[in-house]
């Protein structure tokens, strides 16, 4: 935030450290702790976090980021069909940002559900634009609107089940938003570089790469609605079961009731026969 002619930045002490970035992200992403994640994701968002740590001594505001985010994604597809290396850069640094918003959020205490919401519907207008700009280097238009369908579902999967109770829907799947970026990054780089060979390997590759993506996409839907049939009924769902203290349970003693051996049964099968007494009546009756 500008002050006259100087910034004013949070101290560095008031941000989380790294451990304790870690800690929230995980607690937003099912539990998948980062510093014992693949090195990849770790070395990812451990950088960016740096950038976060930056943004956030600056006061910027997540949604910014966000903004931004968005904005280079918008330019993916205008220069993709130019040149394919630049739009991939963008790509990259557009996912950044998506990394960027959400750790400047923890890092100063600035989540809210209403930013999750604007995060959500900004990934999803990104990714509209990455479809569009491997559709310019000469992908079908069926898979490309096939992939981006199935890319849709997945989020739409996770966000109803959420939505009606059912826990552990943060389950990491192989379509997931970083398997997207690397997609979308490895069509434009492999299709530019084939264009430079031949100029049929444009398009060829771009083709088997937004292939590849769909059956990935195909395969994260599927280890989603397995996650959900495995999940346990959250507090909404059973709700609507009629169940708001969980599945049924066996009934329980009463707290006053013990039970006694009769003996007018005992020697005739050698086996004793609990018989009910309670405070209420004597154990004689």
């Amino acid at each position: 935030m500008r002050s006259g002619r100087t910034w004013e930045c949070t101290p560095i002490a008031e941000l989380l450290t790294w451990d304790g970035y870690a800690q929230g992200w995980a607690a937003l992403h099912g539990g998948y702790d980062p510093r014992r994640g693949a090195p990849l994701a770790r070395v990812w968002l451990r950088a960016w976090y740096g950038v976060a740590r930056v943004a956030g001594r600056l006061r910027v505001p997540p949604l910014a980021v966000t903004v931004l985010g968005l904005l280079l994604s918008v330019g993916v597809p205008l220069v993709a069909g130019v040149n394919p290396f630049a739009a991939a850069g963008l790509v990259l640094l557009a996912a950044g940002a998506d990394t960027v918003d959400g750790a400047v959020a923890l890092l100063t205490g600035r989540t809210s559900r209403l930013g999750a919401v604007y995060d959500s519907v900004a990934d999803r207008l990104a990714e509209a634009c990455w479809a569009v700009a491997i559709w310019r280097l000469g992908v079908p238009g069926w898979l490309v609107v096939a992939v981006g369908g199935l890319c849709w579902l997945h989020e739409y999967v996770r966000a109803r089940a959420a939505a009606a109770g059912i826990a552990d829907v943060g389950a990491l799947t192989v379509g997931e938003r970083p398997t997207r970026v690397i997609m979308v990054v490895t069509g434009l780089v492999l299709s530019g570089a084939g264009g430079l060979v031949v100029p049929e390997l444009r398009s060829g590759t771009g083709t088997a790469v937004a292939a590849l993506w769909g059956v990935l996409s195909l395969l994260g839907v599927g280890q989603l609605i397995t996650a959900m049939a495995e999940g346990v009924l959250g507090p909404a769902a059973r709700a609507a079961a009629g169940r708001p203290d969980g599945p049924a349970r066996a009934a329980r003693p009463r707290p006053d009731t013990v039970t006694r051996p009769d003996p007018a049964l005992q020697g005739q099968t050698g086996s004793v026969r609990p018989r009910i007494a309670n405070g209420r009546s004597s154990p004689g009756k």
